[in-house]
């Protein structure tokens, strides 16, 4: 199975991409001076863990802020 890695895209947000075998989205990782985000979740829970996954291998911070209908265990208090 192929492994999908995140993509710099400009000086602070990567992209995950899409994965048409599996009808997966890209997903979105943005990285401020007080936090992550990840945009668009995922489509499950091993979605969401592969992107998680991707996101350490970068040695980049899990997101702080991850919405996603399908996996509410992934879903974390936003930073104020």
């Amino acid at each position: 199975m192929k492994r999908y890695k995140l993509t710099k895209i400009s000086g602070h947000v990567w992209i995950y991409s899409f994965n048409s075998l599996k009808d997966r989205p890209n997903l979105g990782y943005i990285l401020g001076a007080k936090g992550a985000v990840a945009v668009d979740a995922g489509h499950s829970s091993e979605h969401v863990k592969e992107f998680y996954d991707a996101i350490e291998e970068e040695g980049l911070p899990v997101p702080d802020l991850t919405p996603s209908e399908s996996c509410p265990s992934y879903t974390l208090t936003p930073l104020l």
